[in-house]
């Protein structure tokens, strides 16, 4: 069974670790953080051992009172496939991520040893 409340305090921790400390908004910096949260919360997916794909969105935008939207949708198993977004936000950084994980189903093989 997958841990939703563990795959989301991984998003919750890789935000929070790479934007704390009152970080400003850095045109120099910004790529990298956004990288940083994605691939630290691929590597705590990764870490749960569950056979599961993953794909992490992060969008990083200057907080200057301009609008934002994001829109996803997905096409998937409700039971199996999981999708966790979250909004983070300081003085000058507007942060959305949105962190799926998708069922990878069993091979022929697994089937046939669970069967």
């Amino acid at each position: 069974m997958f841990d939703v409340e563990d795959f989301e305090q991984i998003v919750k921790t890789s935000i929070n670790e790479t934007l704390k400390d009152g970080k400003s908004w850095d045109t120099t910096k910004v790529n990298g953080w956004s990288n940083t949260i994605c691939q630290n919360i691929l590597k705590g997916a990764l870490g749960m051992n569950k056979r599961f794909k993953y794909l992490v969105t992060c969008n990083l935008m200057q907080k200057t009172g301009a609008g934002m939207c994001t829109s996803s949708v997905q096409n998937w198993d409700v039971k199996e496939d999981i999708a966790y977004k979250l909004q983070w936000e300081n003085n000058t950084i507007h942060c959305i991520v949105v962190a799926y994980a998708l069922k990878i189903f069993p091979s022929q093989d697994e089937e046939e040893m669970m069967g």
